[in-house]
């Protein structure tokens, strides 16, 4: 046989070694019997039947490292899935293969790709998952934990660099129980507009979901801040590191309430930590509180009430009390007003039903305790009944409800810058002078007393004068009550005169403006005033005084 035959028969197909796929069945097994077969998902492996089991050995590029330990790839591009897993795959035992039957007669239900190879460590530069589905990492058991190696990396980063991504993290046991933080974005746009930190649960319980803050630890000593249904605590010890701001303010700002809860009942209120300048607001029992400064150097800690609006202080009490380091200054209660020197000399204004006030002094010797009223302006004494009481001791002294009896009303002075006047008089009333005349408000009685002053001169004797009052600068009688004989000298006899009228029945309140008038029973006679040089005449003086109220014997006028 030639050569050339020789090494066609060594080189037929049937000699060479056939590559099945798949794992090979007990069946199939021959003591001794070794096949080279690919399993997918975990490539070309050499199989050995012995003692009526498969035994198996991965095949392995001679220029690729053994992976039992760790799979060291510079890239590593995941299709679908990755699983890790702390068990690494040594060889191909069915008893360290993930969902694995043991190779027995039930071994036929085994099919390819039916399990995963597990790795217990990957190292690369990158992993990058090109997939459109979720990607999940998942352990059987323990935890997932990720580790920052070297000296230069420290941060763990999640990226989304597109417009309105919104990244997020999440843990729980489903999308409607878990902790949710998410970088919103401002719309549009790639930039931080917010974080939240968000917990949903679908229990109606109160406080699930709720936010606890820990520091040092969980124990209970360790809770620092809870936020809840109710809204946010701060617990025990809060110092002045734990709640503050470098720059700016900090602002509470609550739907409803916000509780400040101190076991010793005492909040401080401090400038930039100064604890010995400071204000105190004190609860004690029954909510009794207490605003209180406090000055380090002296009696500068002031408090001062500077309001937009109005002002109320509203004691249920009924009573509201002002003291200088306990010594009385002022209290007030319903009713009255009391204002102290000390606790024995005060002043005390008590008003009473319908309004009526009383003002009083009082002293540890009653007859000191003066009262003064020394207006920067006017004193205005305004009654609405026109009665005015002047009291001694309780008593009233003045003609009943007429203290302002006596109270000049209207004056009319002339001569004493004026040349001297000379009238002489007829047989008939005439006005004096247009000068003559007085003007006044009617008093709350209606009574009044005009008084007149005036020099007369009778040239002849047995000739009478008479004044009368009129309301006119063109003579008009009062009535024939007024119009009176002042005199009938039975000689010339000159001298000065004075002369009063009682008007009664006058409106209170009214105004009215009074002229004198004269006449004579025969010529000739004189009336005359004023002068400015020596000797001269007496003033004309014309007056009305306020009379008090008719009170049988204290005041008749009949």
């Amino acid at each position: 046989m030639s050569n050339r035959k020789i090494d066609r028969l060594s080189h037929l197909k049937s000699d060479s070694t056939q590559i099945k796929k798949g794992f090979p069945s007990k069946q199939e097994g021959i003591e001794g019997n070794i096949e080279l077969r690919h399993v997918p998902g975990y490539g070309l492996a050499l199989f050995a039947f012995s003692s009526g089991n498969w035994y198996v050995s991965r095949m392995e590029l001679q220029k690729v490292k053994k992976t039992t330990k760790k799979l060291v790839v510079d890239t590593l591009e995941v299709k679908k899935g990755l699983d890790l897993n702390k068990t690494s795959v040594k060889n191909l035992d069915p008893d360290k293969i993930d969902g694995a039957k043991k190779w027995n007669d039930t071994h036929k239900n085994m099919i390819s790709g039916e399990f995963n190879p597990k790795f217990k460590d990957v190292s690369t530069e990158k992993v990058k998952f090109s997939t459109t589905e979720n990607v999940e990492l998942s352990v059987d058991s323990g935890s997932l934990v990720t580790t920052i190696d070297g000296d230069t990396g420290n941060t763990h980063k999640i990226v989304r660099d597109v417009n309105d991504g919104n990244p997020s993290i999440q843990m729980g046991s489903s999308d409607t129980e878990c902790l949710k933080i998410i970088a919103n974005y401002d719309s549009g746009g790639k930039g931080i507009d917010k974080v939240q930190y968000v917990t949903l649960t679908a229990s109606s319980d109160a406080d699930k979901g709720k936010h606890e803050f820990y520091v040092d630890g969980t124990g209970g000593g360790n809770l620092k801040l809870t936020i809840d249904d109710d809204g946010l605590v701060a617990y025990n010890p809060i110092t002045a590191s734990e709640i503050q701001t470098s720059v700016g303010t900090i602002t509470l700002d609550a739907a409803s309430d916000v509780v400040l809860d101190a076991n010793s009942g005492i909040h401080k209120f401090l400038l930039a930590g100064d604890a010995d300048d400071l204000c105190t607001l004190t609860v004690a029992a029954n909510g009794a509180t207490t605003i209180a400064t406090s000055d380090s150097d002296g009696t500068s800690g002031d408090l001062t009430l500077d309001i937009d609006g109005d002002i109320e202080l509203n004691a249920d009490g009924g009573n509201i009390s002002l003291n200088d380091n306990l010594a009385p200054l002022a209290n007030f209660s319903e009713g009255r007003i009391n204002i102290f020197h000390d606790a024995t000399s005060y002043c005390r204004i008590d008003v009473t039903d319908a309004g009526v006030t009383q003002i009083s002094t009082h002293d540890g010797t009653a007859t000191d305790a003066d009262f003064t009223i020394d207006a920067g302006g006017d004193i205005t004494l305004d009654s609405g009944t026109g009665k005015f009481i002047a009291k001694n001791n309780g008593t009233e002294f003045n003609v009943a409800n007429s203290a302002y009896a006596g109270m000049i009303l209207g004056y009319r002075m002339e001569g004493e810058s004026a040349v001297h006047h000379s009238l002489t008089l007829t047989t008939s009333f005439a006005v004096t002078d247009a000068n003559h005349t007085v003007r006044f408000i009617a008093p709350p009685s209606g009574v009044v007393e005009v008084e007149v002053q005036i020099y007369a001169n009778a040239s002849t004797s047995n000739r009478g004068t008479y004044l009368g009052l009129s309301d006119n600068a063109t003579y008009n009688s009062l009535g024939s009550t007024y119009e009176v004989q002042i005199r009938f000298p039975d000689e010339t006899d000159d001298g000065v005169f004075t002369n009063k009228w009682v008007i009664t029945g006058l409106t209170p309140g009214n105004t009215y403006n009074y002229w004198l008038g004269a006449r004579t029973s025969g010529t000739v006679a004189y009336l005359n005033w004023g002068g400015t040089g020596s000797n001269r005449f007496p003033d004309f003086i014309m007056k009305v005084t306020a009379l008090p109220t008719a009170v049988s014997d204290f005041a008749v006028y009949d």
